[in-house]
């Protein structure tokens, strides 16, 4: 009997993970298991055996880059082209389709539809303004703390007058932060604005408060899917369990051997806990593995194993074994570098430097491994640097454009108000804070109002004001009848933003990033559906890596990604496991445990680890020991580079030094007694 084409190609547990369509199913994917060949089929399969509504799916997953591919994928396969096709499909992050909720539904909670997402700079600017208007000032609570304090508790489901001892212990410090907390979610309020941690706990008080719009979405999404289920937190769990208690056709998909996110709120227990929710949970497991080696797979099962908090799974491969896992140990860091670099060196003849990757535990470790690959001459890219969308001149770009969108976006005026320079103090801006609190209307409305009645004293400061307002006008008048990329360049141009960026050293560089920007606009459908992307477009992003550059990037930001050869670096106590993991107990050795899991099968041919006898820390030489995770690993698929090394220097080996391995070579050298290893 011949297949439908979306079933084909599948491998029996990915054909039922496919096509079982009804009741809670949870699919155990393990790394490199095809997972996302498995959703974006369900997903076919669904609208087409079941003639489901594209409308009547909703799809979650943790990047726009993901949410983009699978609708692209699932278009394709049931031949849906187009602008409005793409439009019936309800899928995206968690954040995207709550700003979609709120959209068509905030005005019932007083927001108006046209509401301004604000990423954490924006936050942070906010938070300084009014911790400058209460005069308050603390070296612990800076406007970048609360920034990230509030939003895990925005992530709990935590709002103002619910915090207890157990965020802040302090009576008065904790009615001091309540405080804050409370006037900054009055201030977004009054700029008719959101943060993230809004957009899906706004979307719980929206159905809490209206149950006829929860029966709403609950009735209009007759399955839900979700990906990277492992990394959800409290609320999205909330969020999740909400829209499927009525038909429980719920989908999850993910691996808690891949859940490394626990400082950002992600709970591992969501899904080792999804059976207790749903009793009646079929489960599916993808252990079958198209990426890397059976030697590679050996040494990852054997170290995951060690977890007691975990599903059971095993990888497997029709691969063949493949390659070593090859351990070295280094002198010192920069020997570490030196061996890197020469073997990428002699792996990428032909210059191919982007199927190599370089997986550091910590950001600093990267500055001797960039600076090896320098000495060689091979080409780089650090995976996390300053992304573009956070560049200054993009920034003020967006806040010009945010402001033509939207009067009431407070955070984006104060950026452009003095930007560039116009005569603007703070005396001037102290100023129109003043009436906009007196009069409550929004900032420009307050500076459109200062203007009209001569307010400021300076007359360069009344020009200046004018002028803004005016540009302002003009470019709202003008986007109702041009495209946004035409208002850019007439809001870059006419502000004399130009003109200041050309008087830089480096006006050049941003005057191209601007064009970029420009170009980005071009290809949009409105101005309000670019800024609410380029707000949603979060660091969680993976970013798109150059095929001729190694890749060097933090074992968090590299989830999701693969290479042909990678190199995981400092395999040593306090590093990998991390000093701060280990004080948190075995729950914290185990997300590390993760992590180097998900390290090593980011690998799919040949697999470094590397270690180093001496480093350097603030100045100070340490001499760190093997990592307790390097003795877990399977002995039979390690080949030990640094063996010649160490027996040169009456050691035994790269695993003499390792938890239970023998003596160090420091301690052979000082008569078999092991050195204290100074704290880092």
């Amino acid at each position: 009997m011949t297949q439908h084409p979306i079933l084909e190609n599948l491998n029996p547990p990915q054909h039922e993970a496919v096509s079982h369509t009804e009741g809670p199913l949870m699919v155990l994917a393990g790394a490199g298991s095809g997972k996302t060949r498995v959703l974006t089929r369900r997903l076919a399969w669904i609208i087409h055996s079941l003639r489901v509504a594209p409308e009547e799916i909703l799809a979650v997953t943790f990047t726009n880059k993901a949410a983009r591919e699978m609708r692209e994928r699932v278009q394709e396969m049931l031949g849906l082209e187009g602008a409005s096709a793409s439009h019936r499909f309800w899928i995206g992050t968690f954040h995207g389709m709550s700003a979609r909720i709120l959209r068509q539904f905030g005005d019932r909670l007083g927001y108006g539809r046209d509401f301004t997402i604000l990423d954490t700079s924006d936050q942070e600017r906010m938070f300084k303004r009014i911790c400058d208007e209460k005069s308050f000032q603390d070296k612990y609570w800076t406007p970048k703390r609360l920034t990230h304090s509030i939003g895990r508790w925005k992530d709990d489901g935590i709002r103002p007058d619910d915090l207890t001892e157990e965020q802040i212990y302090k009576e008065w410090e904790r009615n001091a932060i309540s405080d804050i907390y409370n006037s900054y979610q009055l201030a977004l309020r009054q700029a008719n604005a959101m943060d993230f941690g809004d957009l899906l706990l706004n979307c719980l008080i929206l159905w809490q408060q209206e149950p006829e719009i929860m029966a709403h979405f609950q009735n209009r999404f007759r399955y839900v899917l979700v990906d990277e289920y492992q990394d959800t937190n409290a609320i999205q769990y909330r969020w999740i369990q909400a829209l499927a208690a009525s038909h429980r056709n719920l989908c999850v998909v993910g691996d808690d051997d891949q859940s490394i996110y626990s400082w950002r709120g992600a709970r591992v227990e969501n899904i080792l806990g999804f059976k207790d929710d749903f009793p009646d949970t079929k489960v599916i497991r993808l252990e079958q593995n198209y990426r890397s080696t059976s030697n590679i797979l050996k040494a990852a099962s054997g170290l995951i194993r060690h977890n007691s908090g975990r599903m059971e799974k095993t990888l497997w491969t029709e691969a063949a074994d493949g390659d070593m896992v090859n351990l070295y140990t280094a002198e010192d860091a920069e020997d570490e570098a030196r061996f890197i670099a020469s073997e990428i060196d002699s792996l990428c003849p032909t210059g191919d430097y982007g199927s190599a990757a370089i997986l550091v535990r910590t950001a600093r470790q990267t500055r001797s491994l960039e600076e090896g690959l320098m000495r060689k001459a091979i080409p780089y890219q650090v995976v996390g640097g300053l992304r573009f969308l956070d560049r200054a001149e993009v920034r003020d770009a967006l806040a010009y454009l945010r402001i033509v969108a939207s009067d009431r976006d407070d955070v984006a005026f104060e950026r452009i108000i003095n930007t560039p320079k116009r005569g603007l103090g703070d005396t001037a801006i102290k100023n129109i804070r003043q009436m906009a609190a007196q009069e409550q209307v929004s900032l420009f409305e307050a500076a459109r109002l200062a203007a009209d009645n001569n307010v400021m004293r300076s007359g360069a400061a009344r020009k200046g004001l004018r002028s803004l307002i005016e540009l302002v006008d003009a470019a709202r008048e003008m986007l109702a009848e041009k495209d946004p990329h035409k208002v850019l360049n007439y809001l870059i141009d006419k502000s004399g933003y130009k003109e200041y960026l050309h008087g830089l050293d480096n006006g050049d560089d941003k005057l191209e990033n601007l064009d970029e920007l420009h170009s980005a606009l071009g290809r949009t459908e409105s101005l309000t559906l670019f800024l609410e992307e380029t707000a949603l477009a979060t660091d969680l992003q993976n970013e798109e890596t150059d095929k001729s550059r190694v890749v060097i990037s933090t074992l968090h930001a590299a989830k999701g990604l693969e290479f042909p050869w990678v190199f995981l670096t400092g395999m040593e106590e306090e590093l990998m496991p991390h000093k701060l993991a280990i004080t948190e107990g075995e729950a914290g050795l185990e997300e590390e445990r993760r992590l180097a899991y998900v390290g090593i099968t980011r690998a799919k041919q040949r697999l470094y680890i590397t270690i180093a006898r001496r480093r350097w820390f603030f100045n100070k030489p340490a001499y760190p020991i093997p990592s307790r995770f390097l003795k877990e690993l399977p002995g039979e698929v390690i080949e030990d580079r640094g063996f010649k090394l160490r027996a040169r220097r009456g050691a035994s080996g790269s695993l003499a030094g390792m938890p239970g391995g023998g003596p160090s070579a420091a301690a052979a050298r000082r008569g078999g007694k092991s050195p204290r290893f100074p704290c880092r």
